[in-house]
């Protein structure tokens, strides 16, 4: 745009003409530059790592012209990593999700996990749940409210239903989960107060405030794809203000490279519960401050002493789908060996055990003052199975 037309350039550039052109002064000072910078590097390079089969080393040593000390030195290891060398990246599979990445084959019999015994819980109920999800035939996870004595039921698609009959939903949100941070697939849900805490399985949280005075509708138009008003955005910090603060990413440590599919929460902190994958092998527990969404702390779930294991086993193999806070508990449930883990939520010990019944699809777990409750799904239905709470 900027160079004057010339039939010379524009030979050059649609390539009808190939013509050597000597160095101007400014070719020749730049090719003098670039020279000495690489033969420099070459030097430094000989002296701090020396030659093949020496390569390169970190951290470096300092630049120094004692070769006689500098060479001892050289390191060889650089060429191990020939012996490992493959394309394929560590990722880990995706969660097990019935119907949207069904990557796991459960083993649901007590008797093969890593505990002797336990006490059996027993079914109580089993109910057919009849409100519709926004997208999905199945229901992701269920969360119950002691105090308005309520469900909470969510979809793999950020749409959340608040009902005490099972079949109206009295109340809803649904977010607009295709834009802002990315959720994957919401996976799990916990009441804090009256506010319903979500994360999807990424460990992309959001969360629904219950409101005192009207949301601003250009900020619900930001948030939400439909919703009836009663819920604003959890993490933002008023009402009448779009930030990004509305959907912060819990940063882990241990579970970095693993997805959670259960999730809890009390008045002060929340807790995710890691699904074990073929790069993290452990299940870990991490707390989070509810206020600020910092990791306070995390663990490998490990037995207590007066638990007792089978020989060389340990609790690696567990998958946990649901989870919820009771008292100072943290209750979590494994589908593989249909076991209830009850974690000590300060010290992640495993307390107690107790073996859960077989249901159909079972996931999501929540918690009231005398009943567990576990979601299912079986021919298209969605099930709340009411199980006897052990304590």
């Amino acid at each position: 745009m900027f160079i004057k037309r010339s039939e010379e350039l524009n030979a050059d550039f649609t390539g009808q003409r190939s013509v050597i052109k000597p160095f101007s002064k400014f070719g020749k000072i730049v090719f003098y530059i670039s020279f000495a910078l690489v033969i420099s590097n070459g030097a430094q390079a000989f002296f701090t790592h020396g030659i093949p089969p020496y390569g390169g080393k970190a951290p470096n040593d300092r630049m120094s012209l004692n070769l006689p000390m500098i060479s001892k030195t050289w390191e060889t290891y650089i060429w191990d990593r020939l012996k490992s060398f493959s394309i394929k990246k560590d990722y880990p599979e995706k969660p097990y999700i019935h119907g949207i990445f069904n990557t796991k084959k459960f083993n649901e019999n007590f008797a093969s996990g890593a505990f002797e015994e336990a006490k059996k819980l027993q079914i109580l109920s089993v109910k057919e749940i009849g409100i519709k999800m926004n997208k999905g035939d199945m229901i992701a996870a269920v969360s119950y409210d002691n105090k308005n004595e309520e469900f909470a039921f969510t979809s793999h698609y950020g749409g959340s239903y608040f009902t005490k009959d099972l079949n109206t939903a009295s109340k809803f949100a649904v977010v607009d989960y295709q834009n802002s941070w990315n959720l994957g697939h919401t996976t799990a849900t916990a009441f804090t107060g009256e506010n319903l805490l979500v994360i999807g399985q990424n460990k992309t949280a959001y969360g629904l405030r219950k409101l005192e005075k009207p949301m601003d509708e250009v900020i619900q138009y930001r948030t939400f794809l439909e919703t009836s008003g009663d819920y604003g955005s959890f993490f933002e910090k008023n009402v009448d203000r779009y930030t990004k603060d509305g959907r912060p990413f819990l940063t882990t440590i241990r579970a970095k490279q693993a997805y959670a599919l259960a999730f809890g929460s009390d008045e002060k902190f929340m807790y995710t519960v890691s699904a074990a994958n073929r790069v993290v092998k452990n299940v870990v527990v991490s707390k989070f401050l509810i206020s600020e969404r910092k990791m306070s702390s995390e663990a490998y779930i490990k037995p207590s002493k007066d638990l007792k294991l089978k020989e060389k086993r340990n609790l690696k193999d567990y998958y946990v789908v649901g989870a919820a806070v009771d008292g100072d508990r943290i209750l979590a449930y494994s589908r593989e060996y249909s076991t209830l883990l009850s974690i000590d939520k300060n010290s992640f010990e495993v307390k107690d055990v107790y073996e859960m019944p077989l249901m159909k699809e079972p996931h999501s777990l929540a918690v009231s003052k005398d009943k567990l409750y576990v979601l299912g799904f079986e021919n298209g239905k969605n099930l709340l199975y009411e199980i006897e709470k052990p304590f």
